[in-house]
């Protein structure tokens, strides 16, 4: 415990004759009344309940929060709000017998003084009870909700001392003990040399108490909730790969909270998580809870959110990062570099649901789809003019190579699906991993990246034409990251009816599908993955 002794000195001696103060001030026995004082040391603490909780915002990235395992050791005790010269104001209430409430100054030395001083008025003993911050009388205290500045957090630092004294005591002992609960967010950034921007700015409570009732000596918090904004009791950081800050607040104590989120902004972006109800938030403990930002997630550069026309990217250490084509270039210059083009943020693969996107080139020279005509797999029960369920075929492409049916791509008499998987550009670990598209996959590739709004049936070429296209739309994207554009007939990996019961696969372009070809026949391979 850290003590701070702190004498009460009048700032103008007073005599007893031809003063005209009141009667509590001065009495028969002429002894003043002086105090020292300390603070009590906060106890750090883990939460009561241990919680290991993993949420998302955006829902890309992915926060841990988890409580302290062990006790703080004391070199670690944050004793900076333990001490009065470390508080920008330090107006101290003091009352004497219930009677009237005097404001006391602290000074950088710890030494008290008033404008007024306290005689003893009687030989009995008197109750002393005094309080921070300063205030005439209180039933009732309440937090600030901005405790980003010194002077905010201090105030929102409720503390109260009683004693009980007579004339004949010396060295009275206040000893100040805090009223509210502290919360303590450590926080780290994992991988933070691949953000553009890896600042910890700010953390965020919400789901806490703010305001309690004050009765005997005890804070008590009512039922109402807000939201704080936490002081940053040590900068932002970064050694090595991982950035790191302090953030801490003072709330109300409740015994079992509700759910308390924890918001941080790292560079600009939002990262959320919610620690579940039930913790016991303690007057006079600091109650920490670490927060990670998993290196397993996406990271984001330039944005805060993932949309068509980004870059699902790697940085050197595998660690899976989306780019957006404004900060290409910065990418770049921390050794991230583009993999593939995000054409859709609504498909889904197995677990992996953020996104699908292209592959910059194409895979190889030109290949057939089997090495006969007769190798076939399970044809969707569609003709070939039957495009609706077409648009809905999402599962051939990925099922065939990492599903129920992956034999097939591990197979090199599939050649189409054999190299797709096997497309020489290394990905994240994060991801899928290469497979040659299903048509539904296709269609969203020429919906969003060639605004193919609509299709007709062509009849005589036996194929559908995309209407009002712009397959031009994101030819600069492709190049700028050294890719190539989308040109000539690629392989689906969706099989179908050509004719009658004859067995054929769908080709496409950016802008045009071909009728079901025979799998002995030669088009270009572009391998997608989803992440």
């Amino acid at each position: 415990m850290k003590h701070n002794r702190i004498i009460i000195l009048a700032a103008t001696a007073m005599a007893f004759a031809g003063c005209s103060s009141t009667d509590d001030l001065e009495g028969q026995s002429g002894k003043e009344l002086k105090f020292t004082s300390d603070i009590s040391a906060i106890t750090p603490v883990k939460m009561e309940t241990r919680a290991s909780v993993l949420a998302t915002s955006p829902d890309i990235e992915a926060m841990t929060l988890a409580e302290k395992d062990t006790i703080l050791p004391e070199n670690q005790i944050l004793t900076r709000t333990d001490s009065w010269s470390a508080r920008s104001t330090s107006d101290v209430a003091v009352q004497i017998g219930g009677g009237n409430v005097y404001k006391y100054t602290v000074d950088n030395n710890g030494v008290l003084s008033s404008s007024s001083t306290y005689y003893f008025t009687s030989l009995s003993d008197q109750t002393v009870a005094a309080w921070f911050p300063y205030s005439a009388a209180f039933s009732q205290f309440s937090v600030k909700g901005d405790q980003r500045t010194l002077a905010n957090y201090n105030a929102s630092d409720l503390l109260y001392a009683t004693c009980t004294v007579n004339q004949n005591s010396t060295g009275n002992d206040l000893t100040f003990a805090h009223k509210t609960a502290k919360i303590i967010v450590n926080v780290t950034v994992e991988n933070a040399n691949y953000l553009l921007n890896s600042t910890i700015n700010s953390v965020t409570l919400s789901g806490v108490n703010l305001t309690g009732s004050f009765s005997n000596g005890t804070l008590t918090a009512t039922n109402t909730t807000g939201t704080v904004q936490m002081y940053n009791s040590s900068a932002s950081t970064v050694t090595g790969t991982t950035a790191a800050a302090t953030f801490e607040a003072c709330v109300a104590p409740k015994s079992s909270t509700g759910d308390i989120t924890v918001t941080v902004n790292v560079g600009g972006t939002n990262y959320t998580g919610t620690l579940s109800g039930g913790k016991n938030l303690r007057a006079g403990y600091g109650h920490n809870i670490s927060v990670n930002i998993n290196k397993d997630k996406l990271y984001i550069l330039g944005g805060s959110t993932i949309a068509v026309g980004d870059y699902y990217a790697m940085a050197t250490n595998g660690q899976a990062v989306v780019v957006k084509y404004s900060s290409l270039t910065a990418a770049r210059n921390k050794g991230i570099n583009p993999v593939a083009l995000v054409f859709s943020t609504s498909i889904t693969q197995g677990s992996y649901n953020h996104g699908v996107a292209i592959a910059l080139n194409d895979v190889g020279t030109a290949y057939n789809w089997a090495k006969t005509n007769g190798h076939s797999i399970n044809p969707v029960t569609a003709r070939y003019n039957d495009f609706s369920m077409l648009e809905k075929e999402t599962t051939q492409g990925f099922n065939k190579t990492y599903g129920s049916q992956k034999a097939y791509s591990d197979n090199p008499e599939y050649y189409a699906l054999y190299y797709a998987k096997r497309y020489s550009v290394t990905y994240p670990p994060a991801s899928s991993g290469w497979y040659l598209p299903s048509a539904g996959e296709v269609c969203a590739i020429q919906k969003n990246l060639a605004d193919c709004s609509s299709y007709i049936w062509s009849e005589g070429g036996a194929n559908w034409r995309a209407q009002n296209s712009n397959v031009n739309k994101y030819d600069t994207y492709f190049t700028a990251a050294s890719g190539s554009l989308i040109t000539g007939w690629h392989w689906t990996a969706t099989e179908g009816y050509f004719q009658d019961n004859y067995k054929g696969v769908l080709v496409w372009n950016l802008k045009d599908w071909e009728d079901w070809h025979p799998t002995d026949q030669v088009f270009h391979l572009r391998s997608i993955l989803a992440f």
